[in-house]
């Protein structure tokens, strides 16, 4: 389905670069502002190319960094363009499934496509480095502000290294892995909670919904081993 330009959303405004053509493909390599945000991508054109060939039947390779970029938002209804993609790209719809991220990030990717037009578009990595965004995984239910850190998206998982951040006047940190391409999915989690409050809405056991608010120290961790 062909998307009008402006309902694009991996789209480069203010843009210089160069174009380099060579005999088994072409190179692209741009800087410019995508959402606002300073950019630099490189993009890798290759595979079989004839009079007949349309856009949808190349292969590609992307490569692309962002400075102070703001998250896209998955709900459709607020911003369709940004939800579309991340529904394209299975592993990062699964991520925003698990933790449901918003605010602002330094973000690396890499994107490709191998020839022909039944070729999936495959997320391959990211380096997302937090700078005061906010986070909720779904199996751990305090949402944690003013992120820091990095988180790191690849083949094998997402691994989670030093994030900080804060709920209330308590604050947190989490570190580990969680990763794995069928059956039980493979983890080893840990968050560590410190003056933490524990109200109604936010106890991390039904049980402890009538219990008076109160200020404590948690640790949740989650650990599945591989098959």
């Amino acid at each position: 389905m062909d998307v009008p330009l402006h309902e694009r959303y991996l789209t480069l405004t203010d843009v210089a670069g160069t174009l380099t053509v060579e005999q088994d493909g072409a190179t692209l390599d741009l800087e410019g502002l995508w959402q606002d945000s300073a950019c630099n991508a490189r993009l890798r054109l290759g595979g079989t190319i004839t009079e007949d060939t349309v856009p949808s039947d190349i292969a590609f390779d992307l490569e692309l960094e962002a400075k102070g970029f703001t998250i896209p938002r998955s709900d459709p209804s607020l911003a369709p363009a940004e939800s579309r993609l991340i529904a394209s790209l299975p592993k990062l719809a699964k991520f925003y499934r698990h933790y449901d991220p918003h605010g602002k990030i330094d973000l690396s990717i890499s994107i490709s496509k191998g020839d022909g037009s039944d070729a999936p578009i495959v997320f391959d990595r990211a380096l997302i480095e937090a700078k005061g965004a906010d986070v909720s995984h779904h199996k751990f239910p305090y949402r944690i502000n003013n992120l820091r850190g990095t988180v790191e998206i690849g083949p094998d998982g997402v691994n989670i290294m030093g994030l900080t951040g804060t709920h209330g006047e308590g604050w947190m940190v989490a570190n580990g892995w969680t990763g794995g391409r069928s059956g039980p999915v493979p983890a080893d989690i840990t968050i560590y909670g410190y003056d933490i409050p524990l109200d109604g809405d936010r106890c991390m056991f039904t049980s402890m919904s009538a219990a008076p608010s109160c200020h404590v120290g948690l640790v949740r961790s989650a650990r599945r081993c591989r098959h």
